[in-house]
């Protein structure tokens, strides 16, 4: 062994000047050893023909993408000098440790992921074929800007995430149609922070690995380098707040068909409408209430997802959805009694209804006495009262009900009471529950003393349960309901939050029977009373048009919210507009109604395009000649 270390020695600065000299050559010209390779000469053919096809326009300045696309994926992107391969030794060395771990994750910078798409495209790596790439880029940052690099990054890993031919120019655009409806250069600094996380991570979103922590995290990159205003309030400022599973929580259409490049085709007009529906809602606003500021978002949605979009506002801007909440007790009371109950039997107006006793606040309260914009001038049935939103009997109508399901349906009644345990029902039962409900149903015409009301009907336990019932189904079809309180004011959307597309999507499973344009029997309520209710601006400006829908404003006035169903194309569709203030509330008048202005024009820009939208159509029992005379509650107990 001995004999062999002056050899070693001896050989020792020959192996270090070689691997010296390997190391100089490499940096003064990185491709010397492998510039003959078949995929090398084309790789470098197609780099130099797309830095060519690059627009002048395109780099005259760098924008909250190109910082964010760094922020995400290469942090040294910008200071990284180019006389060395774009390699991160931190990166490198944190997958080495997770991948030990157990989680699988690359080191690649983006240099690195752009040399990747020139030289092997998704062809599974090799160590030769790493080297070549590190190789690539390095060669690559000498021969374009950073600028240049940045924008074919974003165009062709977006055009490989759509599943079409890489394209150096358009790929970006293409994807931000998809996802906002909006070219890259229209889109806002949020919508610009979330298509930065998209080419490589849509994928990965899918399975719920792109997470609210990662965009978060470049965010709060983007403001320590300077690169965001943190002064100006956003929508994504609660960020941290967020689990992946809410973020994304946007719409099937995002993370299914988009990630899964299933739909590869935009529908221009309707994107291009949006337009018109900005000009028409801001100048109403303008017009009426001058001293606002609110964000806008907007979203048209079918059977199968997002047609088109306003922007990422309509996917992460969640807001209070107010009076969309009491759809789900049109929609449940009309599915089990029937339409002809829902639009007949009417119950008279009081300005309060008796709280509920879980919890301290409203034992000190006692009972609720909401306001109303519009109040009631009598008896009214439940459509109507959702219809034109009367709080206070809409209020009413909610205790009710229950008490009517066990009249006449003692079946899905014992279902809607397994929602309370039976330790609940014992906690909150006492004589004053009792009471109130002996004395519910003596305004409904049915007599039973305190002391006989079994425990399944005492007003606390039974109330709770049925709000537990009607946040089950709204959860089931699309709708958020964690904020929304276990007590009467969960009817008007208290602390609710919901993004457009939730509301919108929600709004299409209520309304709509199938996708072929029949209404529900909960849509051809509405639509029976859309004159006479909150949509009767649409209706006024549109007698010939079918439609369905709901206004609501949040209670405490920083959203408001509308939703219309119409036939597009032979398709049901639903459209869905919101605005949220900036700071504060929103101006006193600026209810979900005024958002009408803006369908309208959209409707009427769609009209330009012969894109007409067309009447939904009724069921049958909603075409008959003649109305059905409204009962009192009494009246229909006695024909059950």
């Amino acid at each position: 062994m001995t004999s062999w270390l002056p050899i070693l020695r001896s050989l020792l600065p020959m192996m270090v000047g070689a691997l010296s000299a390997f190391v100089v050559g490499i940096c003064v010209s990185p491709l010397w050893l492998v510039e003959d390779r078949a995929e090398i000469v084309a790789a470098k053919a197609q780099l130099e023909s797309d830095l060519a096809a690059i627009p002048a326009d395109a780099m005259t300045g760098r924008s909250t993408l190109d910082y964010a696309l760094a922020g995400y994926e290469d942090r040294g992107f910008f200071t990284r000098p180019t006389s060395v391969p774009p390699v991160s030794p931190t990166g490198l060395a944190r997958a080495v440790i997770r991948n030990i771990g157990g989680r699988r994750e690359g080191a690649s910078t983006l240099p690195m992921q752009l040399a990747k798409l020139y030289v092997r495209g998704d062809s599974p790596a090799s160590i030769p074929g790493k080297v070549e790439e590190i190789l690539f880029a390095t060669w690559m940052m000498r021969q374009a800007s950073r600028d240049q690099v940045l924008f074919l990054y974003m165009n062709r890993s977006s055009s490989r995430l759509l599943g079409i031919a890489p394209d150096s120019v358009d790929g970006a655009d293409t994807l931000a149609l998809k996802l906002f409806g909006r070219r890259v250069h229209q889109l806002t600094r949020e919508e610009q922070l979330l298509l930065a996380a998209t080419p490589w991570g849509l994928g990965r979103m899918r399975k719920h690995r792109l997470s609210a922590p990662r965009i978060a995290s470049a965010h709060a990159w983007l403001i320590e380098e300077g690169h965001w205003d943190a002064s100006q309030p956003s929508y994504l400022d609660d960020l941290q707040s967020l689990t992946p599973a809410e973020l994304y929580a946007f719409n099937p259409s995002w993370r299914e068909t988009v990630a899964s490049a299933k739909a590869n085709s935009t529908d221009f007009d309707l994107i291009e409408a949006i337009a018109a529906f900005r000009k028409g809602l801001s100048d109403e606003i303008r017009t009426r209430f001058p001293s606002a500021r609110a964000r806008m978002a907007f979203a048209v949605v079918d059977a199968d997802g997002v047609l088109a979009r306003s922007g990422a506002e309509s996917m992460a801007m969640h807001l209070n959805y107010g009076s969309i909440a009491k759809l789900e007790l049109l929609r449940t009371v009309t599915d089990i009694l029937g339409p002809e109950s829902a639009s007949t039997v009417e119950i008279h107006p009081r300005s309060c209804v008796r709280w509920f006793w879980t919890n301290t606040r409203s034992r000190s309260r006692g009972r609720w006495c909401p306001t109303d914009v519009s109040s009631p001038d009598g008896p009214k049935a439940l459509d109507e009262t959702v219809a034109r939103s009367i709080n206070t009997l809409t209020a009413r109508h909610l205790v009710a009900a229950p008490l009517r399901i066990w009249l006449a349906d003692p079946d899905t009644f014992a279902a809607i009471s397994t929602e309370v345990s039976d330790d609940e029902r014992t906690q909150w039962d006492s004589d004053a529950d009792r009471a109130i409900t002996a004395n519910l149903l003596s305004e409904l015409g049915v007599n039973l003393p305190p002391d006989d009301v079994p425990k399944a009907l005492s007003y606390t336990g039974l109330q709770v349960a049925w709000l537990r019932y009607l946040n089950a189904n709204r959860e089931r079809d699309g709708l958020p309901t964690a904020g929304l309180p276990e007590d009467v004011t969960a009817v008007i959307g208290n602390s609710s939050r919901a993004t457009v597309e939730q509301v919108a999507t929600y709004a299409h499973n209520v309304l709509f029977e199938d996708e072929a344009c029949a209404l529900s029997d909960t849509g051809a309520l509405l639509a029976l009373q859309r004159e006479n209710g909150t949509l009767r601006y649409l209706a006024n400006r549109r007698p010939e048009l079918i439609f369905a829908g709901k206004t609501g404003s949040s209670p405490h006035d920083d959203s408001a919210v509308a939703v219309v169903a119409v036939c597009l194309d032979g398709r049901s569709a639903v459209l869905a507009g919101a605005l949220r203030a900036v700071d504060g509330k929103l101006p006193s008048g600026l209810h979900g109604s005024t958002i009408l202005r803006g369908f309208d024009r959209y409707l009427e820009e769609l009209e330009d395009l012969d894109r007409s939208a067309t009447a939904a159509v009724l069921p049958e029992w909603a075409t008959q000649p003649e109305p059905v005379e409204n009962i009192t509650f009494a009246a229909w107990q006695e024909e059950l």
